[in-house]
């Protein structure tokens, strides 16, 4: 296996959320004074994007989805990013080569599910994954 030594670099460096009725303007985003993102601690490469195009009747659909893993599951960390469950959040991730997405938005918000395990045994790895999943009529938007 080669790793990639060029200036296209893959992976998923950061991820921030922050509920979708908080914007007070949008592309760009930006937020009311006390209000910012919130950075999700996923366990370093388990982050992915995915991206999707296509046509439809009513004209061009943007597909978004991807999942980060939690490194074992434990209240602190559910409790930050349980209350984002569900379709009310925008996402901003950032990917190895510094390129930032705002994925979602008021009018179509993200759905951020939650599947997890403790392992069936000693060696298994205690874990909470989120997965992402999105379409939108607009492509992301870039900050």
């Amino acid at each position: 296996m080669n790793a990639h030594e060029g200036d296209n670099i893959g992976g998923v460096a950061k991820i921030e959320i922050i509920h979708a009725w908080v914007p007070t303007g949008f592309n760009p985003v930006v937020l009311p004074a006390e209000s910012d993102w919130e950075n999700i601690p996923f366990k370093e490469e388990t982050a992915n994007l995915k991206i999707d195009g296509s046509d439809s009747e009513n004209g061009q659909l943007f597909g978004y989805s991807g999942g980060f893993l939690l490194p074992r599951m434990r209240p602190e960390i559910e409790n930050a990013v349980n209350k984002y469950l569900g379709k009310t959040s925008i996402l901003r991730i950032t990917d190895m080569n510094d390129e930032i997405y705002i994925i979602g938005s008021p009018h179509h918000p993200v759905e951020l599910k939650l599947s997890g395990s403790t392992g069936s045994n000693y060696p298994n790895e205690n874990w909470a994954g989120y997965s992402y999943q999105i379409e939108q009529p607009m492509p992301h938007f870039k900050q």
